[in-house]
Parts: C-alpha cells; sequence; structure tokens
C-alpha cells in the first residue's frame, strides 16, 4: 500500500481527502501532503511487521532448541541420573 500511496494512486484518493479546501492549489497540496503521510505511516506499518515476524522466529527456534535439548537430557542415562539426585 505504502508504494501506491507514495505515486499517488487516483484510487486511494478517498483516504486521503480533507474536504475543506481554500483553493486548487490549496487541494493539491493538502492532498500530496496526505498521500505522503499515507504512504510513511504505511511503511512504518510496514516495519514493526517485520520486527514481529523476526522476533517471532527468533523465538520460535530457541524453543524448539531448548525442546530438543530437554528432549536429549531426558535420554541420556548419565545425565538423568547424575542431576536427578541433586
Amino acid at each position: 500500500m505504502g508504494i501506491f500511496y507514495k505515486i499517488e494512486t487516483p484510487m486511494l484518493i478517498e483516504d486521503v481527502e480533507e474536504h475543506v479546501y481554500d483553493d486548487y492549489d490549496d487541494f493539491i497540496k493538502k492532498t500530496k501532503k496526505n498521500y505522503q503521510a499515507n504512504a510513511l505511516n504505511c511503511w512504518i506499518a510496514t516495519a514493526i511487521y517485520a520486527l514481529m515476524i523476526g522476533i517471532s522466529y527468533i523465538c520460535i527456534r530457541k524453543a524448539r532448541s531448548n525442546e530438543k535439548k530437554a528432549k536429549e537430557e531426558l535420554e541420556d542415562d548419565d545425565y538423568y541420573c547424575t542431576h536427578r539426585n541433586r
């Protein structure tokens, strides 16, 4: 969506209208400003989504690693017997 706002796609004009303008130049100025603001908001949302996906991926890998480690420790009789009595 950010790309479409950046290139000022006419189909998105309803999302950037203010409805109050002094003249045609004011309309153009406010519309361009609102297109740019919406584009920036989309890019910020994209960055936040990417960050959350990255954090989720790291957490999933860490959980799988811990699960694998716990499974290996459970299967290892020497580890289980020596650490159980402590």
